[in-house]
């Protein structure tokens, strides 16, 4: 089957040419930039697979070679690890190209208990489980506790390799899952390279959210939402927003009303969206400035943000309907909802 024209330039942008050839790595991104048709390119794959040395290089031909001809690349590594099945190395390569994800996890755990120092099969295999463990959306502080083997290998590896950022993710992961909240944080706090959290970010925040770690959040957060912007599509606008929905919520749980109200004063734009108005108004209530509540919401009103259903919810919780004023802005409300028709 030749390979056509699109399939072609993809391939090419996987790779990346080094101006002089000074590696064997460097020769087979030339030669793979060179080759013009599928047998081709299965012929610089199949010769570099066994040639390339570190795991690190063979793993960026395996995703290319997974990319364009995923049969042939599982083929390859499946027959390496077969001619020597006591290399780690060739059984951690045959797994990674697999599709079953639960064969993966199971065999993982085989080959860290057959090669105990062997650092990629711990990489392997924290892939694999962290992998269940989320997908799963285990929340419940006794959600693993028939997966006594994967913590086990897990504990073992970490003893192995303790300031390995990625055993630093899944355990922060198993411990707050399991509810552990100390030890998940001092887990957090151990993750040196912060680029690897940004898929994590949001059960960052969860996490910081439900702990109410103030602190933690107003020095961490910023720096992944920071890294979130180096997708072009998320804004400035998206990142304030972002770290606004957990900060507030965890300003208004902890009761810290001036640190809430500071941070509102200094971000207005949040009181034209009805969910941080919503923070504010229960700021002001839970501090009984009724005047100001009142105030606040005539303004919310006018501005479409805060409409009657709302207003109305806000009335018989906070008794705002025995209020002089309240019959007024109700009727303000009802006069927005003609204007919008």
């Amino acid at each position: 089957m030749i390979l056509n024209k699109i399939n072609l330039l993809s391939l090419c942008c996987l790779v990346t040419m080094s101006a002089v050839s000074a590696t064997p790595m460097d020769d087979f991104r030339i030669l793979l930039k060179q080759a013009s048709d599928s047998e081709a390119i299965n012929s610089v794959m199949t010769e570099y697979a066994s040639k390339l040395d570190t795991e690190e290089e063979i793993r960026e031909l395996q995703d290319i070679w997974l990319e364009f001809d995923k049969v042939s690349c599982q083929e390859n590594f499946q027959k390496q690890f077969e001619h020597d099945p006591n290399s780690a190395k060739l059984w951690y390569l045959a797994l990674r190209a697999q599709d079953d994800a639960d064969k993966v996890l199971k065999e993982s755990i085989k080959l860290c208990n057959a090669h105990p120092d062997y650092y990629w099969g711990y990489r392997l295999f924290i892939s694999s489980f962290m992998a269940w463990m989320l997908e799963a959306g285990l929340e419940e502080k006794n959600s693993l506790q028939d997966v006594d083997l994967e913590l086990k290998t897990l504990d073992k590896g970490n003893k192995l390799f303790p300031d390995d950022d990625y055993f630093s993710i899944i355990q922060f992961h198993r411990y707050r899952i399991t509810g552990d909240y100390s030890k998940a944080e001092t887990f957090l706090g151990k993750i040196r390279n912060l680029s690897l959290l940004k898929p994590h970010w949001l059960y960052v925040r969860y996490f910081l959210i439900v702990s109410q770690n103030i602190a933690t959040y107003e020095s961490l957060m910023p720096k992944l939402l920071l890294l979130q912007r180096e997708d072009t599509s998320y804004t400035q606008q998206d990142s304030l927003f972002d770290y606004a929905q957990g900060y507030v919520t965890i300003l208004e749980q902890t009761k810290s009303w001036k640190k809430l109200e500071s941070y509102f004063a200094t971000n207005p734009i949040l009181l034209d969206n009805w969910a941080f108005f919503d923070h504010y108004a229960s700021m002001l209530a839970a501090t009984s400035r009724w005047d100001e509540l009142l105030q606040q919401l005539s303004l919310s009103v006018d501005k479409g943000v805060t409409d009657k259903e709302r207003l109305q919810e806000y009335g018989i919780k906070w008794q705002l309907d025995k209020r002089a004023e309240w019959p007024a802005l109700v009727k303000k409300a009802e006069s927005q909802v003609k204007k919008q028709r």
